[in-house]
């Protein structure tokens, strides 16, 4: 039986429209091929199509480490459109090993369900793009380094980004009330904050809008404004942030740039009960056993224990100078024991939880508690010295004070006002964002610098092709940042390579990347440094730590909400959810869960599926009546994210664990290399000791790399 290319097609191409195709067929797989169309049966045709996914296989040259573009695939459909690295083909049963990127996981698939693949690299290289400056990474440090330079008038400066869109860690989601799904990167009832999903259908939007990959990658998404006006045809328009949401320390003397950009910008914000973005004090506690309110005088009576342990933690902390390596955990343990003894008590059961949620929440918020370092109370000024051991601390007397005080915090805090954001409503209060952080912030600064954006370009290797190495030139010389004018027609001789082959060629470089891609967690995202970064930054990078806070945003029916509408804060004894009632901000129908570890690590292992069950397990046992009698309602949508498993952050913001200090971010923000003329400046929260884990910290420490730059041209700062 004779066989004729021409009857079949992968992907719709025909086979025989390749010459190589038949070289391929010459070289032994006609006989294969053939062998399978004689034997008439069943399953006959998916065995010659397997054959003549092989021979495409080989005729495109795909092999180990190709990138592939998943299609087609009907039982995991969910996995269609995403993309991956072949990590192992089987020529004898046409499948192959696929590491997806987001979600990150291992799949076996069929050469014919492969859309895409990448061809084997060309022999010659297409040529650098120039620039006087390239930023890597187009979150909050990122744009507020482009936009600072423009400000100070540094021409030709490019942003490269990873991913598909901007944002960095900000991302606000947006879908209309009435079960509308809208967005960026949306796909069906599905979203990725990770900006994983539905590239294709943005490239052919792009292509449409003339904005192709052929233009260098500049596919600028604005984020959560993309989705917003096909939103606004099917109802109103809510937005959840999946991750930044509080401007924070609105208290601060010398300035807070976003808290002030917001009062400018005039944007709406509601203030967070109790001041912090995570109280438990200012709460409304429910049993998610019994779905009863617990005594608002246990709360209280926690919350009192748990100052004077603050108060013995803050004494032990001052005795551990040049001990770095000791643990928020072991302080608190030594404080329970001394207060215990006190109090002439002992804490167990339902309360022993309730207490457990109030320590962790204090001072653990990406890290757990043995996990976190002294360094980070060691010195701060608590107003407390002595509470551990006054007796009259905790007394039932005192706690009834407490739990009336309590009471009155919780009734002036329901309900909160949606109001224009100023100094003087609110004070030193966080301010939760109401109409979403990438509006506000990543829009706006978008908008006023109009970089140069690049998407889809993942940095591979940063090479100083010219590094001044003299033992002379130290990084405290006065020369070190004077610069000169004259920079401006150097040679631009850093080199910065992507991982889809293209690479820029430019005189200095900002790095605003995480500082779990400075770690190197993800060979999607790590960078390579010639010349390696110096020892003692690499040892401070490795030393200080990059969490996980993720979050599951829950939306239902504006009918169907079954918790109080109105109690900002909602929370029970289990350790895994802390209920942020986004419905009492005038988001119908949301209500949002923060996750830290070790739960929110845990996610790995688990589907979007398995995380929204079991929140919805305990939220639907703390209000069990009111729950049934709306009728058992399920969620319209659920939405889980994943940063520690994004390959372009690995995390959620950093933290201090133990070991490390507050110098350690000194030392990760000096320039690169270490001697001689600064060619590379960071920038990025963990460097940022006036807005660590912040986004304040990321845009102060954007415009003070951008300043830095400048300078080096010579330019002077007033």
């Amino acid at each position: 039986m004779s066989f004729t290319p021409k009857l079949w097609k992968i992907n719709g191409e025909t086979l025989e429209a390749d010459r190589s195709l038949l070289e391929a067929l010459r070289a032994g797989f006609k006989s294969a091929i053939e062998d399978r169309a004689e034997k008439i049966g069943k399953n006959e045709r998916e065995d010659i199509n397997t054959s003549l996914g092989l021979i495409m296989a080989y005729v495109r040259g795909i092999s180990v480490d190709n990138s592939v573009e998943i299609w087609g695939l009907k039982k995991a459909a969910r996995y269609n459109h995403t993309r991956g690295i072949v990590k192992s083909v089987d020529n004898k049963t046409g499948r192959l090993e696929v590491e997806l990127i987001e979600p990150h996981k291992n799949i076996r698939v069929r050469m014919e369900n492969l859309l895409v693949f990448s061809r084997p690299p060309e022999p010659k290289k297409p040529a650098a793009i120039e620039a006087r400056v390239v930023i890597i990474g187009a979150g909050a440090a990122g744009l507020a380094a482009a936009n600072t330079l423009k400000e100070l008038g540094v021409k030709s400066v490019i942003v490269l980004e990873g991913r598909d869109r901007v944002g960095g860690r900000i991302y606000t989601h947006s879908f209309s009330s009435n079960g509308v799904h809208a967005g960026p990167q949306a796909n069906g009832n599905k979203i990725s904050p990770n900006g994983a999903a539905a590239k294709k259908k943005n490239r052919r939007r792009n292509k449409k809008k003339g904005n192709a990959n052929d233009n260098g990658g500049r596919e600028q998404d604005q984020g959560s404004s993309a989705g917003d006006a096909k939103a606004k045809k099917n109802g109103a328009v809510v937005k959840a942030d999946l991750g930044a949401n509080y401007i924070h320390k609105c208290w601060a003397k010398d300035g807070q740039p976003v808290f002030e950009l917001a009062i400018k910008k005039g944007i709406r914000v509601g203030l967070a009960a109790g001041g912090r973005f995570a109280n438990t004090e200012c709460a409304r506690w429910y049993d998610h056993k019994t779905g009863k309110a617990i005594d608002i005088h246990q709360i209280a009576r926690c919350h009192v224990r748990n100052t004077k342990h603050h108060a013995r933690m803050s004494k032990l902390a001052m005795a551990t100078t040049g001990m770095d390596d000791v643990s928020i955990q072991q302080l608190l343990t030594s404080a329970e024991e001394y207060v215990g003894k006190r109090m002439n008590e002992k804490i167990e059961g339902r309360e022993r939880d309730i207490h457990q949620k109030i320590t962790s929440r204090q001072w653990g918020y990406v890290s757990t508690l043995d996990d976190t370092g002294v360094a980070l109370i060691r010195g701060e000024k608590t107003g407390l010295e002595g509470y551990e051991d006054m007796d009259e601390i905790g007394n039932p007397i005192h706690v009834m004070q407490v739990a009336r005080r309590m009471q009155e915090q919780l009734d002036e805090t329901d309900n909160p006002k949606i109001h224009v954001c100023e100094k003087e409503f609110g004070g030193g209060q966080d301010r939760l964002v109401v109409d979403g952080y990438h509006p506000f912030l990543i829009d706006h600064l978008i908008q006023s610098a109009k970089p140069d954006i690049r998407l889809n370009k993942s940095v591979s290797k940063v090479e100083i092709t010219d590094p001044l190495n003299t033992s002379e030139a130290k990084i405290s010389d006065n020369a070190y940042w004077s610069g000169s004018k004259e920079n401006l027609s150097r040679a631009r001789s850093v080199i910065v390579r992507c991982r889809d082959g293209s690479s820029f060629r430019c005189q200095y470089v900002i790095c605003t990347v995480s500082l779990g891609v400075l770690k190197c967690r993800s060979k999607f995202s790590s960078i390579e440094w010639q010349p390696p970064l110096a020892n003692l930054k690499r040892e401070t990078i490795e030393k200080l730590g990059m969490g996980t806070h993720n979050k599951v945003v829950l939306r239902f029916a504006e009918k169907d909400v079954f918790w109080p509408t109105t109690t900002p804060q909602l929370l029970c004894p289990d350790a895994r959810f802390h209920f942020l009632n986004l419905n009492a901000y005038g988001k119908k129908g949301l209500i949002l869960a923060h996750v830290w570890p070790p739960q929110a690590d845990e996610w790995v292992t688990k589907s979007d599926d398995k995380v929204i069950e079991e929140c919805m397990r305990i939220l639907r046992g703390m209000f069990a009546k009111q729950y049934r009698a709306k009728g058992n309602p399920k969620p319209i949508e659920g939405v889980v994210t994943r940063w520690n498993t994004d390959p372009f952050s690995m995390g959620s913001y950093s933290y201090l664990p133990p070991g490390s200090n507050w110098n350690d971010l000194q030392i990760l923000n000096l320039p690169h290399p270490e001697i001689g003329e600064p060619r590379v400046f960071f920038a990025g929260e963990a460097i940022s000791a006036k807005g660590f884990q912040c986004v304040d910290g990321a845009f102060e420490s954007g415009v003070r790399s951008a300043m830095a730059t400048a300078q080096c041209y010579g330019i002077k700062l007033e």
